[in-house]
């Protein structure tokens, strides 16, 4: 006769299983899934297959933030990128401001660490690109709405010393919600130890409709601690040139990262201490605020 704890040990087991495999069939659907569109939309635009030279990569983050001083809200975020023989793809869920105005990637995850990036704010974005080489790249694409915008790239970057690294982006888009506008984003990097960085990420942002100019930088060290897991504190600030508080806010966020499921599930937690003032405030307000996900990639 099996006992009890046998049963519920046996349960518990097929239970873990049946887990693991759902998420293995999952990232398997998607994969396959971005492969037979980038086949497909590579097909529409020229005779060289997909097989020379065509690369995807994608992912899924869900997560959920909180702040002292805003309470609580999840979000989603989805995209996806295929370098093609014949064009560029992409697709993806996210903010209209970073997205369309090309904010980097580094800086997006600590806008949505603030919390302030609420999941009714994120669109769905498609569109074509193609990059003349390694520097130049053009995209046009749709966002919700049927509204059509465009974006030209150009990126480079140096390595003056074994130890430092400096990389330089300007992206021009226009759409009809902002107009002609540009980014410039600088990035520094300095390797102190074969374990520990300091890096700096800077942004900033001007289009015709809008006042002033927008601009963020998070800088700070960044520890890895081996097997895909890093630890890292960065200080945030970001504001606009022209509005009544031009430094609308900063913070002190410290960030952990690590797999949680072979290499492609993710896991990020960061916590932070943030100083916000908004116009009708006298005083800046202090908050504290809490964020998670997982990113999931195909």
């Amino acid at each position: 006769m099996v006992s009890l704890p046998v049963l519920a040990q046996e349960e518990s087991r097929f239970e873990n299983a049946l887990e693991l495999s759902l998420l293995d069939s999952t990232q398997d659907q998607l994969s396959r899934s971005a492969l037979w569109l980038a086949r497909n939309v590579n097909s529409w635009f020229g005779d060289q297959p997909f097989d020379e030279g065509g690369r995807v990569s994608g992912s899924v983050s869900p997560g959920i933030s909180w702040r002292e001083d805003d309470g609580s809200n999840a979000s989603l975020r989805f995209s996806l990128s295929a370098r093609l023989p014949n064009v560029d793809l992409f697709f993806g869920r996210e903010t209209e401001d970073d997205f369309i105005t090309d904010r980097p990637d580094s800086l997006r995850e600590q806008q949505s660490a603030r919390g302030v990036a609420e999941d009714s704010q994120r669109r769905f974005f498609g569109g074509i690109g193609k990059a003349l080489n390694d520097q130049v790249s053009f995209r046009i694409g749709v966002r919700s709405g049927l509204n059509v915008y465009a974006q030209a790239r150009y990126e480079t970057a140096w390595e003056p010393t074994e130890s430092t690294y400096i990389s330089f982006a300007e992206t021009f888009f226009v759409d009809a919600d902002r107009g002609l506008g540009a980014t410039t984003t600088v990035n520094l990097g300095y390797l102190a130890t074969d374990r520990i960085a300091l890096r700096s990420r800077n942004s900033t942002t001007v289009s015709r409709k809008k006042d002033g100019w927008d601009w963020i930088t998070a800088s700070g060290p960044i520890k890895n601690l081996g097997r895909d897991r890093d630890l890292w504190l960065d200080a945030l600030a970001f504001g606009n040139t022209r509005e009544k508080v031009t430094l609308r806010e900063y913070a002190l966020i410290a960030g952990y990262r690590q797999p949680v499921y072979k290499d492609w599930v993710i896991g990020e937690v960061q916590v932070g201490h943030y100083w916000p003032q908004k116009d009708e405030d006298p005083s800046r307000q202090t908050a504290w605020g809490l964020n998670a996900n997982l990113q999931m990639r195909f």
